[in-house]
């Protein structure tokens, strides 16, 4: 409360009615360390650290002063505890854009001690949480550190990227996602491997063929198989599915006039 100025009895209140919330709401195992801990776990939480559980909390609850004080105290975000995951995969859930990379700028400032193949491991998992949450802005945000903080992620890791944005429709994640990684090198293997790749229906193989016709990911002077007679339909509008590329056609005559 001294390092928030909250120090008023309602403020104490709502800060722990909250602080309850989110241990019920994020402590999985609570119940269990509550009724029948055995010996080992209640040693192995009483070894933990204090300032582990309170940034757990302090991103929990989205208390950015309260992140930034225990993150100098060398409380990692990267780190779980016998009772809360790691705050990195909590604040994955949250979409609040500016408490995220909030936290990812003290952690340049504050390293700790964890590796870069721990904060690698970790990152993944909360890349993928937000995914999972729908939260595409906080995904694209930790995507960015990552690259500016690590170097760009594998291709593969993209590819699956792409994917979920494409399933779920949502097209500035997707762009985001080609214009961080379409190099010469992955867009061969993007034409392989998500080009080539039809089984989806009408409306997402729409986003993604925007999506490489506009990064030139694809050259229409070239045939790429299994999808040629696909090509085909969209510049000569004569079979059956032709309605479907109709607004695709004339992007598809223009980039053929000016190759």
């Amino acid at each position: 409360m001294t390092v928030t100025g909250k120090t008023s009895n309602a403020a104490r209140a709502s800060f722990t009615k909250k602080t309850c919330k989110a241990a019920k709401t994020y402590g999985t195992h609570l119940l269990s360390l509550v009724t029948t801990p055995s010996q080992t776990t209640i040693n192995q939480v009483a070894s933990e650290s204090v300032d582990a559980y309170c940034l757990f909390i302090a991103v929990a609850l989205e208390e950015e002063d309260l992140i930034v004080h225990y993150l100098r105290q060398n409380a990692s975000v990267w780190r779980r505890t016998r009772v809360f995951p790691e705050p990195i995969a909590i604040v994955a859930q949250h979409n609040t854009v500016e408490i995220v990379s909030s936290l990812l700028k003290q952690v340049e400032e504050c390293p700790g001690t964890a590796t870069n193949a721990v904060q690698l491991e970790m990152l993944d998992r909360g890349v993928w949480i937000a995914i999972r949450h729908r939260r595409w802005e906080t995904a694209i945000t930790m995507i960015n550190w990552w690259i500016r903080c690590f170097g760009r992620p594998h291709f593969r890791k993209f590819i699956s990227w792409i994917t979920e944005a494409v399933s779920n429709q949502v097209a500035d994640f997707a762009a985001q996602l080609f214009d961080q990684s379409a190099t010469s090198e992955t867009k061969v293997f993007y034409r392989l491997t998500l080009f080539c790749s039809w089984n989806m229906s009408k409306s997402k193989r729409a986003l993604l063929l925007d999506a490489l016709i506009d990064r030139d990911i694809l050259d229409f002077t070239k045939v790429y198989m299994p999808a040629a007679s696909l090509l085909t339909t969209a510049v000569t509008g004569t079979t059956s599915i032709s309605s479907f590329y109709a607004s695709r056609r004339a992007r598809i005559l223009m980039a053929l006039s000016t190759r």
